[in-house]
């Protein structure tokens, strides 16, 4: 056994889910209400940062969704054209209060890529 393993500086080089799965060895969840409570354990111990729980925790929430839970009609899309310039992108993006927006050159139809309001508003 190196020293490193024995003054318990060997945890640092493991990922945070084979930390979990050393912290919790034995103790297999049998349903998600289970799972959750472990990385809330997880949490409690220091194992994982609250963040990472928060993460977790989103990811069943979004596996519960339904398409028309997550998107808007397409008429109430708030698009931008490739050819707006900073000055009128800022106001559509503050008036909307969406996080995401479809770069569009013609029509709706021609998507072209995704502006992320937080990229832009750095």
């Amino acid at each position: 056994m190196s020293d490193d393993q024995i003054n318990g500086t060997e945890s640092d080089s493991r990922t945070w889910l084979e930390k979990l799965g050393q912290a919790f060895a034995g103790a297999e969840p049998r349903s998600r209400e289970e799972l959750l409570a472990l990385v809330r354990e997880a949490v409690t111990r220091e194992i994982l940062d609250a963040d990472t729980y928060q993460m977790v925790e989103g990811a069943f929430d979004v596996s519960e969704m339904q398409v028309r839970d997550a998107m808007i009609p397409r008429g109430q899309m708030v698009c931008v054209s490739c050819e707006m310039s900073l000055n009128e992108i800022l106001p559509l993006i503050v008036e909307s209060g969406h996080s995401r927006f479809p770069v569009i050159k013609d029509d709706k139809d021609e998507v072209v890529g995704i502006m992320l309001a937080k990229d832009l508003l750095r």
